[in-house]
């Protein structure tokens, strides 16, 4: 159950952790938050988290060195895991994620990848909110496997492009924000009908396994 797992926001901006605070909380998590690394040292000296979500750039103790004690403080959680990985949102926008445990408000709301209903309807919803950015690309884990996504509307028309892989056995519901009056959605070369149950703002497809590619 998504309460059982303590998180620690680690973060120097107020809106942030508040943003995340509530989002993992909307989840189900039980989350705490830190305002530099030496208030998040103190914090997990007297607690115990499963995660951390970490700026890297803060006062008084940095993201990185912060991360390198915590790591020295799990270490019997990070021995016989995927010990830390960083992922990167552009030039000097980056997450880090300690242990096996997924970043649930990118890999949800940024990439926009989750679970649509049952885990045995085998069927996922995509649907990206990437705010400001102007690409965002990572690797899901799904309970179907892993979903490799990218987002990109870096071009001079910024239109926005994806690539999204779905794993084997599995339908998507995908919803983009709608293109411009009279442009067409293209999906692997093809042009595509909305689904019914499109709105004004955004455009409904479904996808089935494989590849595929689309703006």
């Amino acid at each position: 159950m998504n309460s059982e797992v303590k998180v620690l926001v680690i973060d120097d901006e107020p809106g942030i952790r508040e943003l995340l605070i509530r989002e993992l909380s909307i989840e189900g998590y039980t989350a705490e938050s830190a305002a530099d690394g030496l208030e998040a040292l103190e914090k997990i000296g007297n607690q115990k988290y499963q995660v951390a979500l970490c700026d890297l750039n803060m006062p008084n103790l940095g993201g990185l060195e912060a991360l390198d004690e915590i790591r020295k403080r799990w270490e019997p959680m990070t021995r016989f895991e995927t010990g830390a990985a960083c992922e990167g949102f552009g030039p000097s926008e980056s997450c880090h994620n300690m242990g096996a445990a997924p970043v649930i408000y990118l890999s949800r709301h940024v990439l926009g990848v989750q679970v649509d209903g049952p885990v045995a309807n085998r069927r996922l919803l995509i649907e990206p909110r990437l705010g400001d950015l102007k690409r965002a690309e990572g690797v899901v884990v799904t309970e179907f496997g892993p979903v490799p996504v990218c987002w990109d509307r870096s071009g001079a028309d910024g239109r926005l492009k994806f690539d999204v892989e779905i794993p084997a056995g599995v339908k998507a519901r995908v919803s983009l924000p709608r293109p411009a009056d009279n442009v067409q959605l293209t999906i692997d070369g093809q042009t595509v009908k909305p689904a019914s149950n499109s709105s004004k703002r955004f455009v409904t497809i479904e996808l089935g396994e494989g590849k595929h590619s689309g703006r």
